[in-house]
């Protein structure tokens, strides 16, 4: 084998070589766009499950506050019913001691 000839083959072997890179930089190069196209996906997709999120949460507000509107009204009726119990068992205390004055029996 002659000097000539072994160059060649060692040039042959690195034309081989970088060709079988480029093949495989180009495949890095379509898995790197499939990846970023994935990525870009993904993004969106977390984008709309966050909006989906907070419009969720912005109804559930929505609708406790309407529930508190609500607990604040049947605070007020109990407040007033109340307010309205405290009056008979005042005039209860009141007609039972007007009765005792008078002699008149009360009823249990």
């Amino acid at each position: 084998m002659t000097i000539e000839k072994l160059a060649h083959i060692v040039i042959d072997g690195f034309t081989e070589s970088k060709k079988q890179f480029r093949q495989i930089d180009n495949r890095f190069g379509k898995v790197d766009t499939t990846l970023t196209k994935l990525d870009i996906k993904i993004d969106h997709e977390v984008g709309n499950l966050a909006t989906a999120v907070k419009t969720g949460f912005d109804h559930v507000q929505e609708q406790l506050a309407e529930v508190d509107k609500r607990l604040d009204g049947i605070d007020g009726k109990i407040n007033h019913i109340s307010n309205r119990i405290d009056t008979v068992v005042t005039h209860e205390r009141r007609i039972t001691r007007i009765e005792k004055k008078m002699g008149i029996p009360t009823v249990d």
